[in-house]
């Protein structure tokens, strides 16, 4: 799951996404200290499994497509895998989320700010305190879409397992998993599903 990069030829870009990838980074390792202090635990508790994180950045484009097709989906509700998403959203307004009443709400972008997404292993780590975030894509404004998520993640051989703090007396949703194992197994099973849909077609 990890190796380098296919860069294309553009002037800059290499260094343009690297810079930024490095100061997304940053921010990450200073949001988990936060989800640390929110859990009740010591501010640098997640630093020892975070030190070498499953990190990896996209560049994204959604077409436009047609409003009167509500099954035309830049791609359709799911939760992503890692701890959490840091989301540029770019200025087009397509992602929607999925509130705690089942309605799909907007999360219109909003200049100088970022989307925060909750993840599966953030959840399975919390025993659900921090709760997954659902989300889709539809573009219908007409317009080509581009978004940057950065997804962030646990070392790769660290152990998931629920935090004390977060036991319900004495009780856990969730197995001990390893972070690598678990990111691979999901993203193999969602290729998975793809080729089926594909095949399907």
């Amino acid at each position: 799951m990890s190796g380098p990069n296919v860069w294309p030829a553009f002037p800059n870009f290499k260094e343009t996404v690297g810079d930024y990838y490095a100061e997304i980074l940053k921010l990450a390792r200073r949001l988990i200290k936060l989800c640390a202090l929110v859990l009740d635990l010591p501010e640098a508790f997640f630093d020892k499994f975070v030190s070498t994180p499953g990190a990896m950045g996209r560049l994204l484009h959604y077409p436009p497509q047609a409003a009167n097709d509500p099954e035309a989906l830049g791609i359709g509700a799911h939760t992503d895998i890692e701890c959490f998403t840091i989301l540029c959203q770019g200025t087009v307004p397509a992602l929607q989320i999925l509130n705690a009443k089942g309605e799909w709400i907007q999360a219109p972008p909003i200049p100088g700010t970022f989307v925060v997404n909750i993840g599966d292993m953030l959840a399975r780590w919390t025993n659900d305190r921090f709760i997954s975030t659902v989300h889709r894509v539809w573009n219908i404004t007409g317009k080509e879409r581009y978004s940057i998520p950065f997804f962030f993640g646990a070392n790769y051989d660290a152990v998931i397992s629920t935090l004390e703090s977060c036991l319900k007396e004495g009780k856990t949703k969730y197995e001990p998993v390893l972070a690598g194992e678990y990111v691979y197994k999901r993203l193999s099973a969602s290729r998975i599903e793809k080729q089926v849909v594909k095949s399907q077609a």
